[in-house]
């Protein structure tokens, strides 16, 4: 404590109050003292095992994660979690769990689409420690798989168009979230004679693509045809071949 003659002294200088309230400054918001410097290093590692073959649609997205992400920071202070913006259309963070009895303690993450999924984990730091360097985990979400059965075919007499069908689907929830094999709608589906693209038709709300096409004269004596869907950014590949019903 200052003498009370040097106070006066300060006082007459109009110092006093500035030097209160360097002794009395404040902690800011989150509770950090603005005088502390931060001096310690910290490292951040996930330590949870990335999921590895799942595709997107797998699993109760509705309610539950698909997988829970966990980093571990070495000063002991808590994780923030994010997914780098290029995974925006493949996966998100359902919630942030602490100590679940279900879950832990970890990012909740749900898929949505095909593609790399990347979480990234933060540990900002405080008055004793320095801000960790960002953690980054990556993993693939494969494309969900789907079917092509009913594959027909009937050629046309010559100079006369050949008849294709066949039906599409593909994974899907239906009610009360079960995962069943549902039509595929509005999706191309191309048939091809001897490697050339005969025609492509639509499939409708039963997943069935239906096309008329002309064949060459050196294409009436095949006798096999193939129906392909090409898949998009979010669904496989998928075709059948089949043979031409007699004429």
């Amino acid at each position: 404590m200052l003498p009370h003659r040097l106070l006066g002294i300060l006082g007459a200088l109009g110092l006093t109050a500035a030097l209160g309230s360097v002794a009395a400054a404040p902690a800011d918001a989150r509770g950090h003292d603005p005088s502390a410097v931060a001096d310690q290093h910290q490292s951040l590692d996930f330590t949870s095992t990335a999921p590895s073959g799942e595709d997107w649609i797998t699993g109760l997205n509705c309610c539950f994660p698909q997988y829970v992400a966990s980093a571990t920071a070495s000063s002991g202070l808590p994780v923030e979690y994010s997914i780098a913006p290029e995974s925006a259309h493949v996966c998100w963070i359902r919630q942030v769990y602490t100590d679940d009895p279900l879950f832990g303690s970890g990012a909740g993450i749900n898929f949505m689409g095909a593609g790399t999924c990347t979480v990234l984990a933060d540990q900002p730091g405080n008055d004793q420690y320095l801000p960790a360097p960002q953690a980054v985990q990556s993993f693939q979400v494969e494309k969900v798989q789907t079917f092509m059965d009913r594959v027909r075919g009937k050629q046309g007499l010559p100079g006369h168009p050949a008849w294709f069908t066949a039906r599409l689907e593909t994974w899907d929830f239906i009610a009360s979230n079960w995962l069943s094999v549902v039509p595929f709608i509005g999706q191309p589906v191309t048939f091809k004679v001897a490697g050339r693209p005969v025609c492509t038709g639509t499939t409708d709300s039963n997943g069935i693509a239906t096309c008329r096409g002309a064949l060459l004269d050196s294409e009436l004596p095949t006798k096999r045809f193939i129906a392909v869907y090409s898949g998009n950014r979010d669904y496989a590949r998928t075709y059948k071949s089949a043979l031409f019903t007699v004429r």
